[in-house]
């Protein structure tokens, strides 16, 4: 680069769990009882932190998006429509879907 000039690069940084929720022995083996929840964190430069939870059941998708940004909030509020309508038409019904504000960590 030129002398003085500074370069910096945009950074992300995501947190990614995934859990299978504990069935009954006998239940175990029936693939549409099964249950997960997966949690991402995402920190994105033009949006800041949300957080997206995910459960999976045999009834469907519920989703919780949690951002700090009142922005971010309402542009994940008014494309909710469209992405409870992209999943349902790709087989994955979204069966309750929230966007509530970013609880920040104590």
């Amino acid at each position: 680069g030129r002398p003085g000039a500074r370069q910096t690069a945009a950074t992300q940084t995501m947190q990614w769990e995934i859990h299978e929720h504990e069935q009954p022995a006998q239940l175990r083996d029936t693939e549409e009882l099964r249950q997960w929840t997966t949690l991402i964190n995402l920190n994105l430069p033009k949006m800041g932190e949300v957080s997206a939870r995910l459960h999976f059941s045999s009834g469907g998708l519920s989703l919780e998006l949690d951002a700090g940004n009142a922005a971010t909030r309402a542009a994940l509020s008014s494309a909710a429509a469209q992405l409870v309508a992209s999943m349902a038409e790709n087989g994955i019904p979204i069966v309750n879907m929230r966007v509530a504000q970013h609880e920040p960590a104590q």
